[in-house]
């Protein structure tokens, strides 16, 4: 966090992932400081959108359905994109590669409160059909 670390952060605090945040910690040394608490600020915002209310997407624009209305987010040339835990290298990926699978969710994350979205994160998952479980082995 600016550049000091911050050891013991529990994974319950994952959801502040890409949200700007008030941090308490105890100093342990120069730059390295024990997790005491943490809180998302008033700076924040987002907005979660389902892969199905997706209308059009690409580097600069979200255009979305909600309650059958069409909406817009702005995004920024600079706006992160995590996709299922990991932070997506545009060397490596296309922009289409991260909605190929047809279920999930993208949470859009203003953390300054300027409405353009800087982080992007992408819960993509698959679904199955089970046929046969089982229970004995």
């Amino acid at each position: 966090m600016d550049g000091n670390l911050i050891r013991g952060v529990p994974a319950e605090f994952d959801y502040c992932f890409g949200y700007t945040v008030d941090c308490w910690a105890k100093e342990v040394n120069d730059s390295t400081y024990d997790f005491v608490y943490m809180i998302k600020t008033h700076k924040n915002s987002s907005v979660k959108i389902e892969f199905g209310d997706i209308g059009d997407i690409d580097s600069e624009q979200v255009v979305y359905y909600e309650n059958d209305r069409i909406r817009t987010l702005d995004l920024d040339i600079s706006t992160k994109y995590i996709y299922n835990g990991e932070e997506v290298d545009f060397s490596k990926h296309t922009f289409d590669d991260l909605f190929v699978k047809e279920c999930g969710e993208i949470e859009f994350i203003d953390n300054d409160d300027d409405n353009v979205y800087e982080y992007a994160v992408i819960n993509a998952y698959d679904t199955v059909v089970l046929q046969h479980a089982d229970l004995e082995n």
